[in-house]
């Protein structure tokens, strides 16, 4: 039988408000979403926020010491950033070069995985 999941999701922005990932508590987590990662006009994933990204990545990787067992995953586009999908699957060729962007930057960020989060495609 499969194991439960326990999932938590980090908004970025609330480190602003000084609630930053090294202050979660990770023993009762299988997964944590980090939100949210950019699509730029080159179809490439990009942290969202340059400035506040590394450091929370690098915070958020810190916490498999508490529970190795821990998944990290990005969530790429959200509300506000998902104006890109459509374009990035358009072809073969773009979805390629996303599919490989995606790759490189969970490989550059120490996540385990990538979470497609495409919000409101025909509005």
């Amino acid at each position: 039988m499969d194991q439960k999941k326990i999932v938590g999701y980090y908004a970025a922005w609330t480190a602003n408000d000084g609630f930053t990932p090294d202050m979660i508590d990770p023993s009762g987590l299988t997964h944590i979403l980090y939100a949210f990662a950019n699509i730029a006009p080159d179809l490439k994933v990009i942290p969202g926020n340059p400035m506040l990204d590394p450091l929370n990545f690098h915070r958020l990787q810190q916490l498999k010491q508490n529970n190795p067992s821990l998944k990290t995953l990005i969530s790429v586009g959200g509300w506000t950033w998902s104006g890109l999908f459509s374009e990035a699957a358009l072809s073969e060729e773009s979805r390629i070069l996303f599919s490989e962007s995606c790759s490189d930057f969970i490989r550059r960020y120490g996540f385990d995985g990538i979470d497609i989060d495409g919000e409101y495609p025909v509005s």
